[in-house]
């Protein structure tokens, strides 16, 4: 007696690595969890976040610095009693290095915070005194870059020695960002564009005039967000940057996004999808194909899951696959395996039984073949590579009818 062969849709999670790729058509249904002073972060206007070496997420916030392990917040604030506080409460900027240290820029200071001790490392409580918010690590010449907004000089601190360089040429009011990129650092100002300044010749030139942001490297390209004007990708040949349409259409009457922050998805969208963090719009999906918008993000007070703000500062995008918000009302989270459950058509299942799936576990040999067994159609042996039924495994009853 031959068995019959079926089809049902069966509804399951493949999850590999703790990693799920979401498909092109499924970025435009994503499921966001919001963290806010009322689960424990210090402040609810978070400015910039970044992934240390052992996973932690760290905040910098306008009332402190947070660390958030998935579950709880561990705070960290200024206390006028406490030499060994935070120099500082409102926090414009973070970065981590490769020795477990943190680099924050302030409205004070720049200073440092040792991630193992959780303790201010500087022989004065500081390293550098002013206003300063861009901030960038050169792994290439083991130092740390910044712009002291009070002196208008730009800085770069040798974290190897100690040794503290001060260049001489003036910068510009409103720096907002710094990016080494092929041998160069490039810097941006709001109202007044980017500036690339060469290393060996200590001389900076104008490459874009415009409002502009923060940068974005992708791989061997460099874009920058700009306010209220088009995206802007560099080109090496030109020396200049090359823009991006970024103009929607609401109503007849053209609009453009105030663009914060960029960053690619790869874990939750195609490799053609720039997300931006934008003011006053939310979260917008950019095909770079295209040049254009395709799909965006907005507040909804219907929608338990949705964005809780159209007002975003910056976006990133960690090595676990994960999408972090900060926001103007808190932190928000886009994770690959909380999003929807995929429908996948097995076939020679037995429609007989109740063919509900009573587990699955993967191959201990080949990675890529997951075991499913289904009441009342046996075990399946699936690729989840080829995303097919590779074999079936039934209990046959001669004395059967």
């Amino acid at each position: 007696m031959q068995m019959k062969k079926y089809k049902i849709l069966l509804f399951i999670i493949i999850c590999f690595n703790l990693q799920l790729s979401v498909n092109a058509q499924d970025f435009r249904n994503l499921k966001f969890k919001t963290f806010t002073v009322n689960e424990g972060l210090v402040h609810n206007m978070v400015n910039k976040c970044v992934m240390d070496k052992k996973g932690f997420i760290w905040l910098a916030t306008e009332g402190g610095l947070s660390r958030f392990d998935g579950l709880n917040f561990r705070n960290f604030t200024q206390k006028t009693d406490d030499t060994l506080s935070l120099p500082a409460h409102l926090l414009t900027n973070i970065v981590s290095d490769n020795n477990e240290k943190l680099w924050l820029g302030s409205n004070k200071c720049l200073f440092s915070f040792n991630i193992k001790t959780e303790k201010i490392y500087a022989p004065d409580h500081y390293l550098a005194k002013g206003e300063i918010k861009a901030i960038a690590i050169d792994t290439l010449n083991d130092c740390l870059w910044f712009i002291n907004e009070t002196l208008h000089k730009l800085g770069c601190y040798h974290y190897n020695n100690g040794q503290m360089d001060t260049f001489k040429s003036k910068m510009p009011q409103n720096a907002c960002d710094i990016e080494m990129y092929k041998g160069a650092l490039f810097m941006s100002f709001q109202r007044i564009g980017v500036y690339k300044f060469d290393l060996k010749t200590h001389k900076k030139s104008k490459v874009l005039d415009n409002w502009t942001l923060n940068f974005y490297k992708d791989k061997n390209r460099l874009w920058i967000s700009v306010w209220q004007d088009n995206l802007y990708l560099y080109d090496d040949v030109s020396d200049s940057f090359i823009s991006y349409n970024l103009d929607i259409s609401i109503n007849g009457d053209p609009q453009v996004y105030i663009s914060m922050s960029l960053t690619k998805a790869p874990s939750i969208s195609p490799d053609n999808i720039l997300w931006i963090a934008t003011q006053a719009d939310g979260l917008v999906a950019y095909n770079t194909d295209q040049k254009k918008p395709v799909f965006g993000y907005k507040y909804s007070p219907r929608e338990k899951q949705s964005i809780v703000t159209d007002y975003t500062n910056y976006i990133y995008y960690d090595k676990l696959g994960n999408l972090w918000l900060c926001s103007w009302r808190g932190l928000m989270l886009i994770n690959p395996l909380d999003q929807e459950f995929k429908s996948k058509q097995l076939e020679y299942l037995d429609t007989r039984g109740y063919n509900s799936v009573n587990g699955m576990v993967r191959d201990k040999i080949n990675p890529e073949i997951i075991w499913i067994s289904a009441n009342g159609s046996g075990i399946c042996k699936y690729n989840t590579q080829k995303q097919k039924a590779l074999k079936q495994f039934f209990y046959y009853d001669e004395n059967a009818d």
